[in-house]
Formats: structure tokens, C-alpha cells, sequence
């Protein structure tokens, strides 16, 4: 794909984590405005698709995947303490739906090159399986096998992935609105430009931070001052 963007992957994981926050103060402030979560609709492709790139560019796939697994196991941790100590179920662990769709791709092509065939078989279903009871559901592995495998032919890309949006969220969902503006992601995903951008340890570490913490931070408040 040509990278005619203007976005870098720093800037793309700014902007997305900008979106991010106004999505989750909706769901833990009331009285934001409802656009707040129509604009966090694009967040989870775009992350997604960052994996991917993560994942064609990284020159350790493997412990690239476990970073993902230990931020979400981590995550998970975090999440049933609060969950304990508020009494109110804590849920949301996107990290745990990108290890398993990274895992997915890993073992994907591990059995292409021919390795190990019947244990990547196996892996391949096990994470399908699983990947129905992380947040979005088989909605992050689907995104994640069309943007690894088709980034290179975009028309098919953009229109796979529409398709896809299409037939998954009103299956999966009760109310397909707003979900149904994931399809808009792939304005944001058209806009990068192949590049890196900020290469700082704090950039590379900046999502993981960032996403745990102001949920963490946001579900804390919510319970606080605006539990029944």
C-alpha cells in the first residue's frame, strides 16, 4: 500500500488514545455527550491494525505476542482487585483480544512456513476459541487477518473489511448502533504513512500505560461519586 498518509503510527496511537478516553468518560460520566462514544468507535480497528503493522515490522514475533499477553494478563489482574474492592464487575481488556489475535497470526504463519503444522493447527483453534470471550469478540481476530494479510491490496482491504463490519456487528450486537461506525476506522487507517515516528521509550511504552491506568481511573471515579 502506498503510504501517501500523514500519520505516523505515534501519531495514530495519540489520536486513538485521545478517542479512547472520550469513549470510556461516557460510559463512566454521565451526561457526556453520546458522540463521545460514536468517535470511540474507530479505536479498536486502529489499534488493531497498528498490531499488525507491529507485527510485520518486528524482528520477534513471538515476544512481541507475549508482550501483549503479559499487559493483558496484568490488566486482567488490575481489573479484579477493583472488581473486589467495588463490588461491581470490571471487564474491558483490549490487550487480552490483541495478544489473541497477534497469536493467531503468529501461529498462522508458523504453519505456512512449516513449522510444527499440527501444534499451529491446534494453537489456531484454541485462540478462536477464546477469542469469543475477550472484549469484541471474533470482531478483533477478523479485523486483524484482513489487515495483516490483504494491507498491501487496500481497495480489497477497506472493502473486506466493510463487508465484514457489516455482517458481524449486527450479529453480534443487539443495538448495531453506534458499533456499526467501526467501518468508519478505515478513514484513520488510510491516513498512515508507514512510518514509526516517535521511537522513545516512553512511545513505546505509552499505550500500555495509558490504557490501563485511565480505566482504572475512570471506573474508580464512576463507583466513587456516581454509583447508586
Amino acid at each position: 500500500m502506498a503510504n501517501r498518509g500523514i500519520l505516523s503510527a505515534f501519531g495514530l496511537k495519540l489520536l486513538m488514545a485521545a478517542l479512547m478516553l472520550m469513549d470510556h468518560i461516557y460510559h463512566y460520566i454521565p451526561g457526556t455527550p453520546q458522540w463521545f462514544t460514536w468517535l470511540g468507535r474507530l479505536v479498536a480497528p486502529v489499534f488493531c491494525f497498528l498490531m499488525t503493522r507491529s507485527m510485520v515490522h518486528t524482528s520477534n514475533r513471538g515476544r512481541y505476542v507475549r508482550r501483549l499477553a503479559q499487559a493483558g494478563l496484568v490488566m486482567l489482574a488490575g481489573n479484579v482487585l477493583l472488581s473486589l474492592v467495588f463490588d461491581k464487575v470490571l471487564s474491558q481488556n483490549i490487550f487480552l483480544s490483541l495478544a489473541v489475535s497477534a497469536g493467531l497470526i503468529f501461529h498462522l504463519e508458523r504453519f505456512r512456513e512449516g513449522a510444527d503444522r499440527p501444534a499451529c493447527i491446534i494453537a489456531v483453534l484454541l485462540l478462536s476459541a477464546a477469542s469469543v470471550f475477550c472484549e469484541g469478540s471474533v470482531i478483533i481476530p477478523v479485523c486483524a487477518l484482513i489487515f495483516f494479510y490483504l494491507y498491501q491490496t487496500p481497495v480489497i482491504m477497506c472493502v473486506l473489511y466493510g463487508l465484514s463490519m457489516a455482517a458481524l456487528v449486527p450479529v453480534l450486537f443487539q443495538n448495531p448502533f453506534p458499533q456499526i461506525l467501526m467501518i468508519a476506522a478505515i478513514v484513520p487507517i488510510l491516513s498512515y504513512n508507514g512510518e514509526r515516528g516517535q521511537n522513545s521509550r516512553f512511545a513505546r511504552s505509552f499505550f500500555y500505560l495509558f490504557y490501563p491506568a485511565h480505566v482504572w481511573a475512570l471506573f474508580a471515579i464512576n463507583q466513587l461519586f456516581f454509583a447508586d
